[in-house]
């Protein structure tokens, strides 16, 4: 019986895990010249690197970590500045693309 375990088809479901990881605990909303990212890691959790963010013109990589680290790596050469959105008392670092940092607002 064709699909019935699902397996001749693409499970849509499986797309639900990395973007748990990525809008979920990254805090990952992406904007038109840039993104914000408010990381929310479990307490157990000393970081999180996610890969292969396909991203304007860029692919990216995003670590973050307990120490209040945002680190941005990006793969593709590219002339485009990403304006990145972070909340206070995280530090910001980017290897291989140019960014500008704003910094969320808190409450």
């Amino acid at each position: 019986m064709a699909g019935g375990i699902g397996v001749d088809k693409e499970f849509v479901e499986s797309i639900l895990v990395p973007q748990v990881m990525l809008y979920g605990f990254l805090g990952f909303t992406p904007g038109v010249d840039g993104f914000r990212i408010n990381p929310r890691l479990p307490k157990d959790w000393p970081s999180l690197t996610i890969t292969r963010i396909h991203f304007h013109e860029q692919v990216l990589t995003l670590k973050v970590t307990q120490e209040k680290k945002i680190i941005i790596s990006g793969t593709e050469s590219s002339d485009e500045m990403l304006v990145i959105e972070a909340p206070e008392g995280f530090d910001v670092s980017a290897q291989g693309v140019t960014v500008q940092v704003k910094r969320l607002k808190t409450k």
